[in-house]
């Protein structure tokens, strides 16, 4: 989130939208090379790769693009250039509650009380964690609110309808080719502010944070996501994202030294506490998946 708002001072949201997510396209693709090994297809595996069906692969792969990747990313950006760092971790805290409430309603997992419990758990740290020094939700900051709201929406929409093809395809294939059609799909709308962009002006530092949001935020938290997703339910590998703000205050602490009080001690307890009773009660429940293999 603070990078992120330091490079928006320089940089305009839907030109990092493009920057991040046609740069994460690139390093996934030629990382898949790498990281994945390409099944080998069969005769009789042929007539699975008619046109209707590889049509209807490209519009799943589209969908998930649109959800997990331009949605996402562009809401994401546009919100948080028009509200601040702790107002949009708070409302991205949302994730997890909204990814087992679909689950749960399109029955794609099992009614578990102690999962149910363990996200509730980790919420309240998570949002006390956030908001200890204060939250105002002032009218000035509503509309980059509702943009983050958004952005949490579909991301865990994108959550709910994507480890089936996760597992079918692998996670590095997926993710892969989402950035890619992410990128096509964002070219029409964020091009014009790329090409307006004067980034021989852009600092040092802000193209230390563009890398920086590219290499964690966007291909490392997006492959460790999509390889979550082929094993555990969605509504665990949400739950994961309430140690946001623990992280980030752990990194606060090494970097400049801030002192760890109650305030933090208490709802870092409840996270790690909810967490792992979420994880222990998707694992009685037999919320597992196969490991992908691509």
């Amino acid at each position: 989130m603070v990078v992120g708002k330091i490079v928006l001072a320089e940089v305009p949201p839907l030109a990092l939208v493009l920057v991040r997510v046609s740069l994460g396209a690139l390093a996934l693709v030629v990382g898949r090379r790498f990281l994945a090994s390409v099944p080998e297809i069969s005769r009789r595996d042929l007539p699975k790769l008619a046109l209707l069906a590889l049509l209807a692969l490209l519009a799943l792969l589209a969908l998930l693009a649109l959800l997990g990747v331009v949605i996402n990313q562009t809401f994401f950006f546009l919100g948080l250039a028009r509200t601040s760092p702790v107002h949009a971790t708070l409302i991205q805290q949302t994730i997890s509650p909204m990814t087992l409430a679909l689950s749960l309603a399109l029955g794609r997992e099992r009614f578990s009380a102690g999962r149910v419990a363990g996200i509730a758990i980790a919420f309240v740290g998570a949002v006390s964690l956030v908001a200890r020094g204060g939250v105002d939700f002032s009218s000035s900051e509503f509309v980059g609110d509702a943009f983050v709201l958004l952005n949490a929406a579909s991301y865990a929409v994108f959550l709910v309808l994507s480890p089936g093809t996760m597992v079918r395809l692998g996670s590095v294939t997926v993710s892969a080719a989402m950035f890619t059609i992410g990128t096509i799909c964002l070219l029409p709308v964020a091009l014009p502010s790329v090409l307006a962009t004067d980034f021989r002006a852009v600092s040092t530092g802000a193209w230390a944070g563009i890398a920086y949001i590219v290499a964690f935020p966007t291909v490392t938290a997006y492959l460790l996501n999509a390889w979550a997703l082929a094993r555990a339910a969605p509504s665990l590998v949400s739950a994961y994202i309430f140690f946001q703000p623990f992280i980030a205050i752990g990194l606060d602490m090494a970097v400049r030294g801030t002192r760890i009080g109650l305030d933090t001690i208490v709802p870092g307890a409840l996270i790690l506490a909810g967490v792992a009773v979420a994880a222990i009660a998707s694992k009685r429940t037999g919320q597992r998946r196969r490991p992908d293999t691509a």
